[in-house]
């Protein structure tokens, strides 16, 4: 890409659920996550059905094709990617410097083998979007 600047990461977090609301064109996010437990009577490893990842972005020049790639963090500091949301074309061309672009990821049927940490982060053909990288702690109800 000529003449393109690759955005930073503002935000980035996962949520029970991100909705648009064009006529506010505001999004509304439901229960942001930090830690969260099983269900209970779950087990691992377990499948969460649908959650979302909202991000903003900032300082792009261009338009790039996003995702939201997922790993477990092994305790000996390895990754294991455990997937991917959907590709999310971001285009920075009327969007001023400062300004922010925002979004939200829907994932489905994402696997979560064991407790521990997971990392969310962005990336694009180029790498990942530098900037925040989100971890999420999943216990175990005992």
């Amino acid at each position: 890409m000529a003449n393109s600047v690759l955005p930073t990461v503002r935000l980035l977090f996962a949520c029970d659920h991100a909705e648009y609301l064009a006529d506010d064109e505001k999004w509304v996010l439901k229960h942001p996550w930090s830690v969260v437990a099983l269900p209970e009577g779950a087990k691992f490893p377990f499948r969460v059905e649908e959650f979302w990842v909202y991000t903003q972005l900032a300082g792009g020049i261009g338009t790039f094709e996003v995702m939201v790639e997922m790993c477990q963090v092994k305790p000996d500091g390895t990754r294991r990617l455990c997937g991917r949301s959907s590709i999310h074309q971001v285009d920075f061309e009327d969007v001023h410097r400062l300004a922010g672009v925002d979004f939200a990821f829907q994932l489905k049927r994402v696997p979560f083998p064991s407790v521990g940490v997971y990392e969310f982060r962005l990336t694009c053909n180029e790498g990942v979007v530098p900037g925040v990288i989100f971890e999420l702690r999943v216990l175990d109800r005992t």
